[in-house]
């Protein structure tokens, strides 16, 4: 399966209710894919949040004219209390801080 030809595909439960659509893939450093980012929620794109689903609790299932069909078991309630997918730019540092002028570091 390309990658180009899951993006965008509708994401379905186990009841056939839309729950969105597949917005971005995630890797880890090996480059394997460990999960996919779903649109949820909004409308026409607004107020839409990017939930993570792990790769393996989905299912690909093609019809007879080879159309994708992507299931999740998952419920719209259990999404719409998930957090926001945020990737490690967006995430704010915990512990230190991520500095440009660097406290131990003599000016230059």
């Amino acid at each position: 399966m390309l990658a180009s030809n899951l993006i965008g595909q509708s994401v379905v439960n186990s009841q056939d209710e839309s729950i969105g659509d597949i917005n971005d893939l995630v890797t880890d450093e090996s480059g394997k894919v460990i999960a996919v980012l779903v649109g949820t929620g909004g409308f026409l794109g607004l107020g839409e949040k990017d939930v993570a689903l792990d790769y393996q609790d989905l299912r690909f299932v093609r019809d007879e004219n080879e159309n994708i069909k992507v299931i999740a078991n998952v419920t719209q309630e259990t999404l719409a209390s998930a957090p926001d997918y945020e990737t490690l730019a967006e995430q704010k540092v915990t512990v230190g801080e991520n500095k440009g002028d660097r406290e131990d570091r003599p000016a230059e």
